[in-house]
């Protein structure tokens, strides 16, 4: 969806451009780039709204680590204490990666080494 409309954005800049340069010839010029420069502005609106509907994302919870593309090398992932909890994430909003979890978008190559440690029991009083 970026992509399209970056690409009708170059071109609805090309052709205000071109409107522009004629602009001295009288006014439908005048009135032909006012509209391309309107449609600009809504494509531009459109588009920035569209992408704050985007929802989502991984939901890292402490010592996960996430690579978009491949991990090529080794990767080691230390958790200890207490670990916020995701619940409550609905699947909806990403993938959700637990304390010490390893992603990567496309091929782990390395190693991939994950220690997690729970968090040390209260002090006994007595």
């Amino acid at each position: 969806m970026a992509a399209g409309g970056a690409g009708v954005t170059v071109a609805l800049a090309a052709i205000s451009g071109a409107l522009i340069n004629e602009l001295h010839q009288g006014w439908p010029w005048w009135v032909a780039a006012a509209g391309m420069v309107l449609s600009s502005a809504v494509l531009a609106g459109w588009l920035a709204l569209r992408a704050g509907d985007v929802r989502g994302g991984d939901r890292l919870a402490a010592g996960a680590v996430k690579a978009g593309r491949d991990i090529g090398g080794s990767v080691t992932a230390y958790v200890h204490g207490p670990v916020a909890s995701l619940d409550g994430v609905s699947a909806a909003e990403g993938d959700q990666l637990g304390p010490g979890a390893v992603k990567a978008g496309r091929d782990i190559r390395g190693d991939v080494t994950t220690n997690t440690t729970p968090p040390p029991p209260p002090p006994h009083s007595s």
